[in-house]
């Protein structure tokens, strides 16, 4: 009799616990549309409230038009950042979310390919990449040359190299060939160095002055030095100008930690008693605000105060907002110096803002700033917008938006023109064959030449 009712005991715990597996799969599917359902609540009443430009269509006809009852969300999202928002704004799951901080800290993963759009030729080497420090040969990889081996895969565009690294992974060592494109117009030479891929933290500003270089290292497993270090046995021959009293600063974003960058390059300059500082902002594609304010207050030539409007935001409902920088430091370290600035059709958003607070406060003219062409078009991108970002506390998952217009501290808005050469800034001329990032920078030899 006991046993009977510990077997009738055993089979009603075991349909308990189907059912309870059942409801629980049944609360999991009713918990998963609820949540997607309360996102995309979220979503609307952050684009009510912030978003900036006017959207195509009302947020609840074009979630009904793009299918929420089918319950296909991730197409939702895809459809919310492809078709309703503009191309500076995007919806980000938690996942997608948590890499772009990785990607705006500067951490990077691989050993530090970076190639001219869709193709092979090398756009730039990221300092503190593992490609960075293999980099050391007298004969070193340089940018515009053409990724041609990876070990001894054949690589012919971008599709190749996207293929060819499908195969390894963080710790896999790799040789990789690069040579001299044709359009160099100078024998075609190979080049090439053994790396392994690891993750990495990039710096963002190259100095260099008088043969010498030097960047903000970040601790890794490469060398052993970090904080400012010389790093000339790794730049290339091309990154130093062999012109007297001129100090370059090559800055290719305001991420990661890049203020406190500019701050080591100005104490270096100062150190150098360098007379020009040539600021080369060519492909620098903008990033943190805050960033670019902290390293405007080495540009306020014409004032005398110590906090400084070095932009102003205008929102949709007419507030506006100022970035102000806090400090003045122009004397102590630019009193008796030239500025001269490099930009192209590349240099967007934050860099233009630089660009506007050293025409601002007279730290520059138009007459020193040299843009280059790309495809014959000599001017900058023209990102006279600001961009936030919302996360959700909950569920961390967020949305940027554009959400205000921004003026220069002399109230120019540059949005959709940029700064052209030909209205005061100077177009840098490249004599002979030349494409956008070609072997050995002439746009930057041009430049020295007129300054």
């Amino acid at each position: 009799m006991k046993e009977k009712k510990e077997r009738i005991l055993i089979i009603l715990l075991s349909v308990l616990l189907v059912l309870i597996v059942a409801a629980s799969s049944i609360l999991m599917v009713f918990l998963s549309a609820n949540s997607n359902k309360q996102t995309l609540n979220w979503i609307k009443k952050m684009i009510e409230r912030h978003y900036y430009p006017q959207l195509p269509e009302s947020f609840d006809s074009f979630i009904a038009k793009n299918g929420a009852e089918s319950g296909d969300y991730t197409r939702l999202y895809q459809a919310i950042n492809n078709d309703l928002l503009d191309k500076y704004s995007r919806f980000y799951t938690k996942e997608e979310y948590k890499a772009q901080q990785q990607v705006d800290s500067g951490q990077g993963v691989g050993v530090g390919l970076a190639f001219e759009a869709g193709t092979n030729k090398l756009a730039r080497i990221p300092i503190g990449s593992p490609l960075y420090f293999a980099n050391k040969n007298p004969d070193k990889i340089e940018v515009g040359m053409l990724l041609t081996k990876i070990d001894d895969t054949t690589i012919r565009n971008f599709q190749d190299v996207q293929t060819a690294m499908q195969k390894y992974t963080v710790n896999d060592s790799m040789q990789l060939t690069f040579s001299t494109p044709q359009d160099s117009n100078i024998s075609v030479q190979e080049r090439t160095v053994q790396v392994e891929a690891k993750s990495y933290m990039e710096s963002y500003l190259l100095y260099t002055y008088d043969q010498k270089a030097y960047a903000y290292l970040y601790p890794n497993s490469f060398v052993s030095n970090s904080g400012w270090t010389d790093v000339t046995a790794y730049t290339p021959k091309t990154e130093f100008l062999n012109k007297q009293g001129v100090a370059y600063f090559k800055f290719s974003s305001f991420m990661g930690e890049a203020n406190k960058e500019f701050y080591y390059a100005m104490e270096q300059y100062k150190k150098d008693k360098a007379t020009t500082l040539l600021l080369d902002l060519r492909n620098n594609g903008g990033g943190y605000v805050d960033y670019m304010a902290d390293i405007a207050r080495y540009f306020l030539k014409n004032s005398t105060q110590q906090n400084n409007i070095v932009m102003t935001a205008k929102f949709k409902d007419d507030k506006q907002e100022h970035t102000i920088a806090k400090g003045n430091y122009y004397n102590a370290y630019l009193a008796n110096s030239t500025i001269k600035v490099m930009a192209n059709k590349n240099s967007a958003s934050a860099s233009e803002a630089l660009i506007g607070v050293l025409l601002s406060y007279g730290a520059i003219s138009y007459k020193d700033i040299f843009i280059t062409a790309i495809n014959g078009d000599a001017r900058t991108y023209g990102k006279g917008i600001m961009q936030s970002t919302f996360v959700h506390p909950i569920g961390r998952y967020a949305i940027k938006l554009t959400t205000a217009q921004i003026y220069w501290p002399n109230g120019t808005t540059i949005h959709g023109d940029g700064i052209i050469a030909g209205s005061g800034a100077m177009e840098a001329t490249i004599s002979g064959s030349y494409l956008p990032f070609s072997y050995g920078d002439p746009e930057l030899k041009d430049v020295v030449q007129h300054i």
